[in-house]
């Protein structure tokens, strides 16, 4: 018995998800119920339009007064009713249906006989998944790429599919899914797939609003032969240092290799001719998606073209932990450097710049401020001229060496990959190009200041359960300094929301057994 209800349970769950992913097809034709019809005035297959109004028509006579008192949409959503003729009513929702939602209409006679309908809403054609997933490392090389809609029957996907780099293959649609079968995927590379706005939903109106992104990347090639030596990196990718200061660099050393008792490291200083180039340096480092495997292991930034200037050997204790440090023997004139160490087939690369300015700047979601100091002197740099990201406006300092300005946003939307934003700021021939670490992480939102000044501690960490939780916090907005009338607070577990009034607060409440 017991196995016949669990299978009766999963039909049932089946049944319903099916119906809200998979609705059947809407075909309203004028059906009477008792002598009830009742149907909608814009629809197509896949639903009602969440504007429309509907017609009710009657085989009875009914009263505009009977037939408002009869009719209702469940949900409490109050209703507009007009006559249009002795059997013929206009049914007006007094506020628009949500997308992708079933509203039930009852009809309760005057012989309290009920008669419903039920109709589901549209929902926008959109993409609601893929495989591989967006942002997904290690796909197999054989691995097709599938895309998986809102709504069947869309229109040719060739047309509007677009893969970089550029791979040749064919097609398959199946229901929701379309199917990319490439002919060849290459190792260890990052695929960016594009489905391109305006794809039809073929016999309706609708189409995809927007391009839909997504990139992946796939295995490395096997290598058994290639052997794993151990780490070198350098703590930092961009550093900068005053011209009459020698660098030193942090640098981080693993061999696997447990009787090596020291490591000699070879470093090499290349200069780039420009800040241009120091630029696009720096963004080959920072724009190479978090998520993937090949790039962060073994991409490096070229020096073929680069000149280099000078090159000198240490060797580090490797017989117990300590800080290591890359000692550059002099300090190094105005200019822009990548340093490259290598040690045991392993190479790390920072960027250094010499300059003789240093900045300090502070953002939110409105302003950004400067503040420009002058390392020889140690005096505020006035005049000093501040561009964002290459651009040509410029900000200049003030005798205090301040500079106050809007704050400037850059970054594409709906890009998966980190986009560089930075600052350059010039005097005379000091010139000083500072990271803005304003990249997207996982869930896709900016690392910024927030709207509100807020605090929030414990009593403690760990608590027993017959414990009382005690905690405190702190809540004002950074621009108008008001506070919140209410704040509520979510626990994980059974106990509910807590309703907290001022700004700061305290208070306490048993801890379940439960939680």
């Amino acid at each position: 018995m017991k196995r016949i209800i669990a299978l009766v349970l999963a039909f049932t769950f089946i049944t319903a998800l099916l119906w809200t992913v998979s609705p059947l097809k809407a075909v309203y034709a004028e059906e009477y119920r008792n002598g009830f019809s009742l149907v909608p005035d814009e629809y197509d297959s896949t639903g009602i339009s969440t504007d429309t109004h509907f017609v009710l028509k009657t085989v009875n006579k009914y009263s505009l007064e009977q037939i408002t008192q009869m009719l209702r949409l469940l949900g409490d959503i109050p209703l507009k009713i007009t006559q249009n003729n002795a059997n013929e009513f206009i049914v007006i929702p007094e506020k628009e249906l949500e997308q992708n939602s079933l509203y039930t209409f009852v009809i309760t006679t005057p012989d309290n006989e009920q008669i419903s309908w039920t109709f589901q809403t549209q929902r926008n054609f959109t993409v609601l998944g893929t495989l591989p997933a967006n942002r997904s490392n290690f796909v197999p090389v054989n691995s097709g790429i599938e895309i998986y809609f809102s709504h069947k029957n869309f229109g040719d996907i060739e047309k509007y599919f677009e893969i970089s780099p550029k791979v040749e293959g064919r097609f398959e649609t199946n229901g929701y899914a379309a199917v990319f079968i490439p002919k060849k995927l290459e190792p260890g590379t990052i695929y960016t797939v594009t489905v391109k706005k305006g794809l039809p939903l073929k016999d309706t109106g609708h189409k995809l609003e927007k391009d839909y992104v997504f990139a992946f990347e796939t295995e490395p090639e096997s290598n058994t032969e290639k052997e794993y030596k151990g780490s070198l990196y350098f703590r930092y990718s961009v550093m900068e240092f005053s011209t009459k200061d020698a660098p030193l660099i942090p640098i981080d050393i693993y061999l696997t290799d447990h009787n090596a008792t020291k490591a000699v490291v070879k470093t090499a200083i290349y200069r780039f001719d420009n800040s241009d180039e120091f630029v696009n340096a720096v963004k080959a480092m920072y724009e190479k998606p978090y998520w993937s495997y090949s790039t962060y292991d073994e991409t490096h930034v070229p020096v073929d073209n680069l000149a280099k200037v000078s090159e000198f050997e240490q060797s580090f204790d490797l017989t117990k932990w300590q800080e290591h440090y890359i000692s550059v023997p002099e300090p190094l004139p105005k200019g822009f450097y990548l340093i490259q160490s290598t040690s045991n087939g392993l190479t790390a690369q920072t960027l250094v710049q010499s300059t003789d300015i240093s900045a300090y700047y502070i953002e939110s979601d409105t302003k950004t401020l400067f503040w420009v100091n002058n390392l020889k002197t140690g005096k505020p740099v006035e005049s000093a001229k501040i561009t964002v990201n290459g651009e040509s406006k410029t900000y200049t300092t003030d005798s205090s060496g301040i500079a106050f300005f809007d704050t400037v946003f850059t970054n594409p939307e709906d890009t998966d990959l980190n986009y560089l934003s930075y600052y350059t700021v010039r005097k005379n021939d000091d010139e000083l190009v500072l990271i803005n670490p304003r990249y997207k992480i996982l869930d896709d939102v900016y690392y910024s200041e927030e709207n509100y000044w807020r605090y929030f501690q414990t009593d403690r960490t760990l608590y027993k359960p017959d414990d009382t939780v005690m905690f405190w916090g702190f809540l004002r907005n950074r621009n108008d300094n008001t506070a919140p009338s209410e704040v509520t607070v979510e626990i994980s577990g059974e106990v509910t929301g807590l309703i907290i009034k001022l700004d700061s607060y305290t208070i306490s409440f048993p801890v379940s057994k439960n939680l």
